[in-house]
């Protein structure tokens, strides 16, 4: 059974196993690739480090909405185990792509996120 690929270097991209590459939000991008590189993480951590600025309840309404997108478009990418989320175990990560990692992202708006993938 085929699984789905995560393009994280150059221009972040999902490669679902039924269908044509997508294309990944800054967002959706920043959220992959810190949990590929920095592990499970609470869903308090990562809706403050990707939707600062805010209200908790609107950072955390905001990152349910990002990880419903991802669901709908690739499936399930990312488990919740009791607040806690972290990349399915069928994802897998290209770690041969050409490019910095998350090189076409823009992260200006998330300087705590931009600081950590500096």
């Amino acid at each position: 059974m085929a699984h789905p690929l995560l393009q994280l270097n150059g221009q972040p991209q999902l490669c679902p196993p039924d269908g044509a590459a997508l294309p990944l939000s800054a967002r959706e991008a920043a959220l992959l690739a810190w949990l590929h590189l920095e592990g499970p993480t609470p869903r308090s951590r990562l809706a403050g480090l990707l939707w600062p600025g805010g209200t908790e309840a609107q950072a955390r309404a905001n990152l349910r909405q990002a990880l419903a997108r991802l669901r709908r478009s690739a499936g399930e990418l990312v488990v919740d185990r009791e607040g806690v989320l972290a990349l399915a175990p069928q994802v897998q990560v290209a770690d041969d792509a050409p490019g910095l990692l998350l090189g076409t992202v823009d992260t200006a708006a998330l300087p705590e996120f931009a600081d950590w993938l500096a």
